[in-house]
């Protein structure tokens, strides 16, 4: 509350403007009052209630299938926000590619960007097999969520591919 302590005289027709600020800790419903006491003739009490509100991701996988060594083809990752507020994707964002350089993300130039609650947006990775075999990676999506609730539900996209020998797929 700002002023926190108000002692001032009103007069018919003046006007009092106090400004009220919820920090909210967590994403659970939270209430108060602010009493208002008139002289020493009437107190009012007001009820205050809010409810804290945070983003939460979940991001999709992608299985490429099996592709000749030395070809490319892409697909989309779908990116949600499931949560109450805007998320915003970071360039903070990595690809972690446990095997080989065979996985591309080809969308990086978008980051970052916004994705507003119950949205989505789909982004581009390439896998492109330099031998033959199984590769994998993961997206580590870097995002603004707050610590509690960074890796809540599902913050990685993994990315499976399979190299062959050209004209053997």
């Amino acid at each position: 509350l700002s002023p926190s302590s108000v002692n001032q005289t009103l007069h018919p027709g003046d006007t009092l403007k106090l400004q009220l600020c919820f920090m909210p800790s967590d994403t659970l419903s939270s209430s108060d009052s602010m009493e208002v006491t008139i002289g020493e003739c009437a107190k009012f009490k007001y009820p205050l209630i809010g409810l804290g509100i945070t983003p939460l991701i979940v991001a999709s996988d992608a299985n490429f299938g099996s592709i000749s060594v030395g070809n490319s083809t892409s697909q989309k990752v779908k990116v949600q926000n499931v949560g109450k507020a805007p998320l915003t994707i970071t360039t903070s964002s990595q690809l972690l590619d446990v095997t080989n350089t065979n996985f591309t993300f080809t969308d990086v130039g978008k980051l970052p960007l916004t994705i507003l609650p119950g949205g989505f947006v789909f982004l581009n990775f390439t896998f492109h097999p330099t031998a033959t075999g199984p590769f994998q990676s993961r997206e580590d999506w870097g995002t603004d969520l707050p610590k509690p609730y960074a890796h809540q539900i599902k913050d990685t996209s993994q990315l499976l591919g399979y190299g062959v020998q050209a004209g053997l797929n």
